[in-house]
C-alpha cells in the first residue's frame, strides 16, 4: 500500500506545529487565570490545573508521534503505515479532555437553569460520549497499522458525532435560558447578549472541528488529515474552557460601562418615586445581573408606601 507523504506526514506535521502553538495559548490563558482570578474557588483552580496537565501530556504524545515518524524513521518510508503508542495514548487523553470540559459546561448549565432534568440528560450524553471514546481507545490500542483503522471507522464516527452533538445541545440550552431571561434593561440585555455570543463561539468551534474529523476520515481514510483535526480538537476544548473563565471580568466591565437609565423624583403635589437600580455584582464563579425596581405609591397621609419588584438573572459563565 502506497501512502502520500504530503497527506500523511505533512498533515501530521501541521497538526503538531499548530498543536504546539495552541498549547502555548493554553499556558498563557492559565497564567492569566491564576493572576487575575485569585479569589476563585479552589475547585476552579484545580480544574484549570487539571486541564493544563492533560493538555501538556497530550502535546507530549503528539510531539513523540511526530518525532517517531519524521526523525527516528526518516529513512524508512514503510513506517508511515505504522501506528505508534503515542498516537493511541493521544486518543485516550482526548477522551478525558472532552469529558472534563463538557462536565464544566453541564455544571454551568445547572447553575443557570437551577433544574436537574436537563443537566442530567446532558450529563448522560457526555458520559456516553466518554464511554464510547474509552472503548474506541481500547480498540485503537490493539492496532499496529494505519490500514486497520478502517475496521473501527464506525466507532470514530460515533464518538465524534456524540461529541459534536453534546456540544451543540449544551450551547442551544444555554442560548435558550439566556434568551428567556432578557429583561428589557439595556445593561442586563447587553451582558446576556455577550454571554450568548460566548456560548455560540465555544460550542461551534469544537462541534465544527469534530465534524471535520468525521469528514476527513470518511473522504480521505488513508491519510492523516483527520489526525490533524484531532490534534486541533483537544486544544480547542482546553482553550474554550479557559476562555470562558477568563472572559468573566471583561463581560462584567462591559455591563458596567453600558449606559443605564435612572429615574429620579418627580413632584406631583404629593411624592411619587420611581427608581430603577440596575446592578451587576461580581461573584466567584459567575456573573450575576440583578435588577431591582422600586415603585413608591402615594399614601393617604402623604407617607410614601413602597413595593419591591425584584428580578434576578443568574448568568453563570
Amino acid at each position: 500500500m502506497s501512502l502520500d507523504v504530503n497527506a500523511t506526514l505533512g498533515a501530521m506535521h501541521i497538526g503538531v506545529a499548530a498543536g504546539a502553538f495552541l498549547f502555548g495559548l493554553t499556558v498563557a490563558q492559565a497564567v492569566y487565570y491564576y493572576t487575575h482570578y485569585q479569589h476563585d474557588p479552589w475547585t476552579f483552580k484545580v480544574l484549570v490545573g487539571w486541564v493544563v496537565f492533560l493538555d501538556l501530556f497530550h502535546q507530549i504524545c503528539i510531539e513523540h508521534n511526530g518525532y517517531s515518524y519524521e526523525i527516528r524513521n526518516w529513512d524508512n518510508p514503510a513506517v508511515i503505515a505504522e501506528v505508534f503508542w503515542s498516537l493511541r495514548a493521544g486518543v485516550f487523553l482526548l477522551g478525558f479532555i472532552t469529558l472534563t470540559v463538557q462536565s464544566f459546561y453541564v455544571w454551568r448549565l445547572w447553575q443557570l437553569s437551577k433544574g436537574y432534568i436537563l443537566p442530567a440528560l446532558v450529563s448522560i450524553l457526555a458520559l456516553t460520549t466518554f464511554c464510547v471514546d474509552m472503548y474506541w481507545s481500547k480498540r485503537v490500542s490493539r492496532l499496529t497499522a494505519v490500514a486497520q483503522i478502517s475496521r473501527i471507522q464506525y466507532l470514530q464516527t460515533t464518538v465524534n458525532s456524540l461529541s459534536a452533538g453534546t456540544d451543540i445541545v449544551i450551547a442551544l440550552c444555554m442560548l435558550g435560558y439566556l434568551w428567556n431571561r432578557r429583561t428589557g434593561f439595556e445593561k442586563t440585555d447587553s451582558i446576556l447578549g455577550r454571554l450568548m455570543v460566548l456560548c455560540v463561539n465555544t460550542g461551534a468551534l469544537t462541534s465544527i472541528t469534530a465534524l471535520w474529523v468525521i469528514i476527513a476520515s470518511t473522504v480521505w481514510p488513508q491519510t492523516y488529515i483527520y489526525i490533524m483535526f484531532y490534534y486541533f480538537l483537544a486544544r480547542f476544548y482546553s482553550n474554550s474552557l479557559l476562555a470562558t473563565l477568563n472572559m468573566r471580568n471583561a463581560i462584567r466591565r462591559a455591563g458596567e460601562s453600558s449606559p443605564s437609565h435612572e429615574l429620579g423624583y418627580v413632584s406631583t403635589g404629593r411624592m411619587f418615586q420611581a427608581a430603577a437600580h440596575p446592578a451587576s455584582p461580581s461573584v466567584a464563579g459567575g456573573v450575576v445581573v440583578q435588577i431591582e425596581r422600586t415603585i413608591g405609591r402615594d399614601g393617604k397621609e402623604g407617607v410614601l408606601g413602597d413595593d419591591l419588584d425584584q428580578e434576578s438573572v443568574n448568568t453563570t459563565v
